[in-house]
C-alpha cells in the first residue's frame, strides 16, 4: 500500500491469500494464478479490469476508486464484503448462489451502472445493499435490456403519487 507502484507481479505467488496493493498507480492487476486468494484490496488505483474467476475462495473485495468497467463475481460464492464504489462500472454480475451471505455491498458512484445481476431480485437483503439511484436488480440480461431504450421522445406527463410504494398513476396528453 501507499507506494508509487505502476506494476506488481504476483503470478508466482500461487499460495497468496491476502493482497493489499491500495493507493498506488496500478492500471492492471493479474491474479489469474492466485487460486487461494481470500482478501483483495486494490482500491485507489487506475485498474480498468480484473478477472476474479480463478479466485473462487474470495471473501473480501475492495476495488473502490478505480476505472473498472465490468465486474463478474459470479464464480466467487464465498464473497461476503464488496466495495466497488466510484468506478466506471456498467455491469456487475453477482449471481453466485450465495447473495444472502453478503454483509457489505457498495457500488455507489458508478454513473453508467443500471443493472446488477443477482440471485433473487425480490430478496429482502437487497435493501441493505448500497447502490446508485439508477441501479436495478435483475435476474438476467433480458430484464436489463428492457430497462433501456435507444429511442427517447419528450412527452409531457403527470405521475402520482410521489413517492409511491405499490401503485403509480401516469397521465399522458397524447394517445
Amino acid at each position: 500500500d501507499n507506494n508509487n507502484l505502476n506494476v506488481i507481479d504476483v503470478s508466482s505467488n500461487t499460495s497468496l491469500r491476502y493482497l493489499s496493493c491500495s493507493n498506488n498507480s496500478l492500471s492492471t492487476l493479474d491474479i489469474d494464478n492466485n487460486d487461494d486468494l481470500k482478501h483483495l484490496l486494490c482500491n485507489n488505483n487506475n485498474i480498468e479490469s480484473i478477472d476474479l474467476s480463478n479466485a473462487e475462495d474470495l471473501f473480501l473485495l475492495y476495488t473502490q476508486n478505480n476505472q473498472i468497467q465490468n465486474l463478474d463475481i459470479s464464480n466467487n460464492p464465498d464473497v461476503k464484503y464488496i466495495n466497488a464504489e466510484n468506478n466506471m462500472l456498467s455491469n456487475i454480475d453477482i449471481r453466485n448462489g450465495n447473495n444472502h451471505r453478503i454483509s457489505q455491498f457498495i457500488v455507489t458512484d458508478n454513473q453508467s451502472l443500471t443493472c446488477i445481476f443477482v440471485d433473487d431480485t425480490s430478496a429482502s437483503y437487497l435493501r441493505n445493499w448500497q447502490v446508485g439511484s439508477s441501479c436495478n436488480f435483475v435476474a438476467d440480461e433480458g430484464e436489463c435490456q428492457t430497462l433501456s431504450s435507444q429511442e427517447v421522445t419528450a412527452v409531457d406527463f403527470k405521475m402520482y403519487p410521489n413517492p409511491a410504494t405499490t401503485v403509480v398513476n401516469v397521465n399522458l396528453n397524447v394517445p
